[in-house]
């Protein structure tokens, strides 16, 4: 029951965050239980046939509401602009084109 008292992001590794901390990725990897879960932001399109053509592999993709990410992304940038952050910027242009 840790999915209801944890953050889902310390359930569930990054891939990216996990395999480029490791001094050997791959063998991080094999190393974690069966079956493994993992979260990446890898477009499906961009994910290698290994983990594509693997038999048994799942893949589930989560998408978010493009204007739940835009007030996400605006809070983000309000909370953390300071002295050290302050090229951090909102810009609404991409999502109001659709982009």
């Amino acid at each position: 029951m840790q999915w209801l008292t944890k953050n889902p992001h310390d359930c569930v590794p990054f891939l990216e965050s996990q395999v480029h901390s490791k001094d050997n990725p791959i063998a991080y990897l094999e190393s974690l239980p069966s079956p493994r879960l993992l979260a990446t932001h890898i477009s499906y399109s961009s994910l290698p046939d290994s983990i594509l053509n693997t038999l048994g592999t799942r893949i589930v993709c989560i998408a978010r509401n493009p204007k739940d990410v835009l007030v996400s992304q605006w809070k983000f940038t309000q909370k953390n602009r300071t002295k050290k952050f302050k090229w951090l910027t909102c810009d609404t242009s991409s999502y109001t084109r659709g982009v």
